[in-house]
This record gives structure tokens, sequence and C-alpha cells, in this order.
């Protein structure tokens, strides 16, 4: 073959690696610089901004449960029964512990002070009995059974029973208070104890402590 022919062709074919090569190179390299500037990275930087941003929404959460309110209604053997806010993920000796502590009748034995609260929990610290003896009252961790329910107490007011003009006889409730609690008491289909009362707009924790102790649940319809 013509010397000057062997080298055009092997001329050629280095011209053609040469440009494969800066295809190559620009494939490499596009996305990470514009116009001659670098403006982002790729590879680990864009996962730690990932890691940044998931450990951010993490704080928000926390934060955001950290200034939610719950309250809770505790009766029975403690100092000053009540209705008390409490923060989400409390447990019942923070409840105990607000109310003023336990009275000496109060009965601890069985009585598992680190359960976790909940939102409107009725909490109701049980007087102590003879040994053998029976007691007639329970701690009511989360809402108690209908069936426990099955007569309300006598001098109180069924809260799932009772009548509009009956409702508007409670301190403080009046004929558009009253109104609401009849509309909540049919969404909800019954209260399950006093504490729900807290659900109805407008009835906030100060008004039930006043009616607390003049209300009582039934079994509902």
């Amino acid at each position: 073959m013509n010397p000057r022919k062997r080298q055009g062709i092997l001329y050629y074919f280095l011209g053609v690696l040469l440009l494969l090569a800066a295809f190559g190179l620009i494939s490499v390299f596009r996305g990470r610089w514009k116009d001659g500037n670098p403006t982002s990275v790729a590879g680990p930087a864009l996962s730690w901004r990932q890691e940044r941003q998931a450990s951010s929404d993490v704080r928000e959460e926390v934060d955001s449960r950290k200034t939610e309110i719950w309250y809770v209604y505790i009766t029975g053997e403690v100092v000053r029964p009540g209705v008390y806010e409490v923060s989400p993920g409390d447990r019942i000796y923070l409840a105990v512990e607000k109310a003023g502590g336990f009275t000496v009748h109060a009965d601890t034995e069985g009585i598992n002070l680190a359960s976790p609260l909940t939102d409107a929990m009725h909490i109701k610290i049980p007087a102590q009995f003879p040994l053998g003896e029976t007691p007639s009252d329970t701690l009511e961790l989360k809402r108690a059974p209908r069936e426990r329910n099955s007569s309300a107490s006598p001098g109180l007011l069924d809260i799932n029973t009772a009548r509009l003009e009956e409702l508007e006889k409670l301190p403080g409730i009046g004929p558009v208070l009253a109104q609401r609690i009849l509309e909540t008491r049919k969404e909800l289909g019954s209260f399950k104890d006093p504490g729900e009362m807290l659900k109805v707009p407008g009835i906030g924790s100060k008004r039930l402590e006043k009616i607390a102790p003049l209300i009582t649940v039934g079994p509902g319809w």
C-alpha cells in the first residue's frame, strides 16, 4: 500500500478516536457546570441534602408534638380531682402529680403509673378496700365499656340521654352550648366518658371542671 495512503488512514482513525473521547468527556461532565461555572454537584452531595431535609422534617414533627396539648379528667382518690393539661407521651403518674398526688385512702396497688395517657382520657383512682374484699371502683385507663355504665349515678345528669332543656340548666351551659352537646353526641353515637365533653365546640377544661361533678355517662341510645 502507498505509504501516503496508509498515513491518511491512520490519521482518519486517530481523528475518530479523539472525537469519541471528546463526546465521552462531555457526557461525564454534563450537568456539573454551566457556562464554565460550577452550579451543582452530583453524587454524595445530593444525598447529603436529602438527609438534611429529612432531619429537618423530623425536628419539625417533634416540635409540633411538643406544642400539642391533651386534656385528661382524673377523679377518685386524688387531692385535686379535675381536668388537667398534659403532653402527648405523658404517663399516668404525671396526671396524678398534677392532681396533687394520691389521698391517704387511695389504692395504689395494681395501678400501672407508667401507662401512657390519651387525649380526653378519664382516670378514676379507687379507694382502698379490706383484704379479700372486691372494690366497687376501678381505675379506668381508657374509655369504660358501655356495660359498666348501664345505669346513671343517682342525682347526676346522664349526658347520653339528657334533653336540651336539661342540659341548659348546667352551670355555664346555655341554649347554644346545649345544642352543640346534642350535635356532638349524635356525631359520636354517645359519650363514653365525661372527658369527651371537651370535643364539644365551646367547652374547655375550665367549663368542664364546673359541670363534671354534675354529670355522668349512661349506655346511650
